[in-house]
């Protein structure tokens, strides 16, 4: 967990875990850039009562760990997690993220967020959730398929999705 952080810049880097990938608790002008994050059982990208925040060109799985890392993409959690949470937060980008086999992307009492150009695949739940106040909210270019409304409701290890830099 990172807090308190000013004028950083995650960028080019692997996280495959099974806690949270990246957290961000009171930091200012992060930006969170070419980031791939896999987690089974924690959030990919938790922001909390921060501001500043631009997520750019990420990649959020939530497959069994190790499984990114390895390129093999094992699916045995009945219900994994992964997927953005934003809360109580302001001035935030999340652009040209995928997301795949993971839960969604939660806003949380936002002010001023950005969400275009996200691609979600094989999500877990609620795609997009919107809960508490919101101001000012730009939502636009989100592509959704195959929301699964339960563990297991379909088998994601047999449902074939394209994946950043794997197209032909």
């Amino acid at each position: 967990m990172a807090r308190g952080l000013t004028g950083v810049t995650i960028e080019d880097i692997v996280i495959d875990t099974a806690g949270d990938g990246i957290v961000l608790e009171n930091c200012h002008n992060v930006t969170i850039a070419r980031v791939t994050v896999n987690t089974c059982d924690g959030d990919g990208i938790r922001v909390i009562d921060s501001s500043g925040i631009a997520i750019i060109d990420c990649v959020i799985y939530g497959y069994d760990t190790g499984s990114c890392a390895d390129g093999t993409f094992r699916c045995r959690t009945a219900w994994p997690r992964g997927g953005i949470n934003v809360i109580g937060s302001r001035d935030v980008t999340v652009s040209t993220v995928v997301f795949e086999h993971c839960r969604g992307l939660l806003l949380d009492t936002v002010d001023d967020v950005s969400v275009c150009g996200v691609s979600m695949t094989d999500i877990c739940g609620d795609p997009l959730t919107l809960r508490g106040r919101g101001r000012r909210l730009d939502l636009s270019e989100i592509d959704v398929r195959n929301v699964m409304s339960g563990p297991r409701a379909v088998k994601p290890d047999a449902v074939a999705a394209e994946r950043p830099g794997q197209g032909a």
